[in-house]
């Protein structure tokens, strides 16, 4: 959901990612060709990009406005990504995985911060609250 709350990005196995109108229930339309399924995905602030976790362990930011994919400069994960959240000021990268682990990752210089276990199970959504401080998943 964007920060307006009137437009849903949904994505699944279909290779494709949906655009919704909330208000009137309208599908808007489809972005094809972003990944093989998107496991989880979060927009930024700004409303023009997404970020994309998908099922062959990569994350990239997707700019709404021309499709086009830009991956982090991180190495791949080592395996597939079950949700992915940026914390408020975009500088950490959650990432959660099916091992049950939950990386966190500081986008400043492309390295993992912390790894958080707990899980009996691995997590399927992750959101940092308002205060920046606070995850949960």
């Amino acid at each position: 959901l964007d920060e307006s709350g009137d437009t849903l990005y949904s994505g699944g196995p279909a290779n494709e990612l949906k655009i919704w109108d909330v208000s009137s229930g309208k599908y808007l339309g489809y972005i094809s060709s972003i990944a093989q399924r998107v496991m989880s995905l979060q927009v930024f602030n700004d409303g023009k990009s997404l970020l994309v976790g998908d099922s062959v362990n990569s994350v990239f930011h997707l700019d709404l406005q021309n499709g086009s994919k830009k991956f982090n400069d991180i190495e791949p994960f080592p395996c597939r990504i079950t949700a992915v959240t940026l914390s408020r000021d975009a500088r950490y990268l959650i990432v959660a995985h099916e091992d049950k682990r939950i990386n966190v990752w500081d986008l400043r210089f492309d390295s993992i911060t912390g790894s958080l276990n707990g899980h009996r199970s691995y997590a399927t959504t992750l959101d940092v609250d308002f205060s920046g401080y606070i995850l949960v998943s």
